[in-house]
């Protein structure tokens, strides 16, 4: 294009993309087709200082849709899902989205806050699941050593109390303290202190009572083979009689 003769801005140089156009006409075809092809072909007014709400709100809907952020119509029509095996953190989903809808996010923002919220709880899913397993080996070491050939038998009776009282159980497990040492000894306490077939162990029983009971249990199969089923249970008899050996004698 020829721009002799042309009244231009002072400082301004026609550069490649403008000289290329034949005359004014190409040059004001070329205007057209960008801005069409940048709006879509519609024409988006911004308000004026006098404009009313619904002026500005048609504005921002327009913008919105012009940029490809415009919301959906409603909050259940967002497209992100919970992740599998993640669906109970997330129950209140609903909730969230709709506070984006009113908020006025996009589904791909909205998406993206979600799954990051995802991936934050997968992290904290995966680091607890981590915890549980060095807390639960480090118990089984230390009890191991402390238990020594009562172990198994003792963990038994640690597991049966753990099914009687589920409910604790889960609750512990949610906190992450289910196999815990401090937890795994305290439900062995329970299960010996629950024991139908033990004789009472108070001031009431003297210690003749007391020592023909430990004569007897040191007599008994379970106590003299290490695998017996009920091995475990007669050693922790004993150390209860043991200790109420050494009280005064009435």
């Amino acid at each position: 294009m020829d721009f002799e003769g042309i009244n231009l801005p002072e400082g301004y140089t026609p550069s490649e993309r403008v000289s290329g156009y034949t005359d004014a006409g190409a040059l004001a075809k070329g205007y057209d087709d960008l801005y069409a092809k940048h709006t879509n072909g519609s024409r988006i007014d911004i308000p004026g200082e006098n404009a009313t709400d619904d002026e500005r709100s048609a504005f921002t809907s327009s913008l919105k849709e012009h940029l490809g952020i415009l919301p959906p119509a409603t909050a259940e029509e967002y497209t992100w899902k919970a992740p599998e095996g993640f669906e109970d953190q997330f129950k209140e989903m609903d909730a969230d989205l709709k506070r984006y809808h009113e908020l006025g996010y996009d589904d791909k923002t909205v998406s993206f806050f979600m799954q990051e919220k995802a991936d934050g709880i997968k992290a904290a899913a995966e680091m607890l699941k981590e915890t549980q397993t060095q807390i639960a080996q480090e118990a089984e070491t230390a009890l191991k050593e402390k238990w020594g050939d009562d172990y198994a038998g003792n963990m038994e009776a640690v597991n049966k109390v753990s099914e009687r009282f589920g409910g604790l159980t889960d609750l512990l497990k949610t906190a992450g303290l289910a196999n815990h040492q401090a937890v795994t000894e305290a439900m062995f306490e329970v299960a010996m202190s629950t024991r139908e077939d033990k004789p009472p162990l108070n001031d009431k029983v003297d210690h003749k009572t007391l020592e023909a009971r430990k004569a007897e249990l040191k007599s008994s199969p379970a106590y003299l083979r290490g695998n017996h089923p009920e091995h475990a249970e007669v050693m922790a008899e004993l150390r209860e009689i043991q200790l109420s050996l050494s009280k005064p004698k009435r």
